[in-house]
Order: structure tokens, then C-alpha cells, then sequence
């Protein structure tokens, strides 16, 4: 970001409200988004804690796409709404959430133009459980699970 300020999930304070929480939970998105449409594993240790199961599941994900010869094409979970922010003590939160998949594809990723393998349809608003950590490198997804 311009004027060496970090981005929301960067820093190491605690959020002061939901704005600042939601800045947050959006740049994670945004991260894990990003790590799923490029195929890139690697780029999930900027979005999830280190040796946390959310890290294991997504990096699993992405390495299936990336041995298939497969890539994502619209792939965005959305953040719609901050349900609720519990403090389990000063470096993890339990943050309820509201978010929605839509639809996207599974595409070959060795052509332009390349032939669709499969259509996802999009899962509606969900509400989602997450654990947000502080780390070293800043806010991280420690654990996120559907609720229900």
C-alpha cells in the first residue's frame, strides 16, 4: 500500500471495531481468492496461520488443481456481512461471518481458451466460523468452518 502503510491483514494491532474487522476479513478473501485462481500454494501462508489445519486443507486444494493440470475460473467467496468478534484472548478471535460462493468453473490450464472440466454451482450465504490469529506477519485465518 501506498505510503508503506500495511494492508489490513498485515498489521499486528488489534482491530478497533467492525470496519477495521471486516478490512481485514476482506483482505483475506482477497489473498485466498488470489492463491486459488493463480494456483498458487505458496501465496496461503499470507492468508492462514502457520501448521494450521485451514492452511493444510487449502494448500491440499490448490496442489490437486496444480497436479490435475487444472486451474479456477471465477472462483471469489465473498464476505457479505460481520456477524460477531469474541475475544478468546489478546491474539485469537473467534469471528463470525456471513459469506457466499458463486458459481465458477474448473478450467485445463495449459490453453487459452481452454476447455471447461466442470461448472460449481454457487453455495448462497453461508454463515462461517472462523479463528482469526495474530502472527508475526499479522492477522492469519487460523481455522474457518462452516456453521451448522
Amino acid at each position: 500500500m501506498g505510503g508503506g502503510e500495511a494492508s489490513p491483514a498485515d498489521r499486528t494491532a488489534t482491530p478497533a471495531g467492525d470496519a477495521e474487522w471486516v478490512a481485514v476479513l476482506t483482505d483475506l478473501y482477497h489473498r485466498r481468492t488470489t492463491a486459488f485462481t493463480d494456483a498458487d500454494p505458496t501465496a496461503l501462508a499470507e492468508v492462514h496461520a502457520p501448521d494450521s489445519a485451514s492452511l493444510s486443507r487449502d494448500t491440499d486444494q490448490v496442489a490437486q488443481l496444480v497436479a490435475a493440470g487444472q486451474r479456477l475460473d471465477g472462483f471469489a467467496p465473498r464476505l457479505v456481512r460481520l456477524v460477531e468478534v469474541t475475544a478468546q484472548g489478546p491474539t485469537r478471535f473467534d469471528v463470525q461471518v456471513v459469506d457466499e460462493l458463486p458459481d465458477y468453473r474448473v478450467l485445463r490450464a495449459d490453453a487459452p481458451g481452454a476447455p471447461v472440466v466442470a461448472e460449481v454451482p454457487a453455495r448462497g450465504e453461508a454463515t462461517v466460523q472462523l479463528v482469526l490469529a495474530r502472527t508475526a506477519s499479522g492477522w492469519r485465518i487460523a481455522d474457518a468452518r462452516l456453521a451448522g
